[in-house]
């Protein structure tokens, strides 16, 4: 059931904060079109297909921009601890790499050079 879905787990760092704030308004949104009729709405699939015939889903806001989205920042995050796990132990290292190969790839116009500087630690 899409309910269960609208919990995710505290990420905790400050460095996760804008991350963590863009999957949480995401997941807003979603909820909301949910509650506009929650027997309709019980799969995001459902949610696509019924902007799609209303052609919104390109609109601002719209539930399936938010998916969208949603689905690039929890890649981000899965990335990075994928990263971590696999053994990379430089943390700053993990995010550009996550970040590159993630929300890198659709941001290519924003990207700047990460600087790797260890007196500046990003957790």
């Amino acid at each position: 059931m899409l309910k269960k879905c609208f919990k995710i787990p505290e990420l905790g760092s400050k460095a996760f904060s804008p991350v963590k704030m863009d999957i949480n308004g995401n997941i807003r949104k979603i909820r909301l079109k949910y509650e506009t009729d929650i027997s309709q709405f019980s799969t995001l699939q459902s949610i696509i297909r019924s902007e799609q015939k209303a052609n919104c889903t390109n609109v601002p806001n719209s539930a399936t921009d938010a998916i969208m989205w949603l689905k690039r920042g929890l890649s981000f995050v899965q990335r990075f601890l994928q990263n971590v796990v696999q053994g990379e132990n430089n943390l700053t290292l993990a995010l550009q790499n996550a970040y590159t190969n993630t929300l890198g790839t659709v941001f290519k116009h924003f990207n700047t050079k990460f600087e790797n500087n260890e007196n500046d630690p990003v957790f």
